[in-house]
């Protein structure tokens, strides 16, 4: 969270920060605490991002990416992460994926606190959580888009 904080400060827009940095400096932040056999690929192509929702967002890239590195990595510890942001019809879609086996969310997500607190977290950004069937996990957050 300290990397989310330190872009909102630099920024000189206080309403608004670049997605681009925002999310490189969360990524780059999370990748700290993973193996050097995780690789995290980040593209961003969403503009600017609203204040209010940082710190949800921080929170739901170091979430998913943290079960990715913990869950989608083969039994030698390899594992590639990929995080996205982008704005398609009025909407920020931030996806994260990864080249694991892949989970059930309708069996897994009931069970997981990780995947509890992500919904949670979404519901404070009024959006939507996904999750598509292996192989591979990929997690999908959609929210409106309202900054101008």
């Amino acid at each position: 969270m300290a990397a989310a904080q330190q872009t909102l400060y630099t920024e000189n827009d206080r309403s608004s920060v670049s997605a681009a940095d925002f999310v490189n400096a969360v990524c780059n932040s999370a990748k700290q605490a993973f193996s050097k056999d995780v690789a995290l690929h980040v593209d961003v192509d969403a503009g600017q991002l609203p204040n209010d929702a940082t710190m949800p967002l921080a929170l739901v890239i170091n979430e998913l990416t943290t079960n990715a590195a913990k869950h989608g990595c083969d039994h030698e510890g390899h594992c590639e992460i990929w995080v996205s942001l982008t704005r398609s019809e009025g909407e920020l879609v931030l996806t994260v994926r990864d080249n694991g086996p892949g989970f059930n969310f309708e069996e897994t997500g009931r069970r997981s606190s990780g995947t509890g607190l992500v919904s949670g977290l979404v519901r404070q950004l009024r959006g939507t959580f996904s999750v598509a069937p292996g192989p591979g996990a990929e997690c999908t957050v959609r929210f409106a888009y309202y900054h101008s």
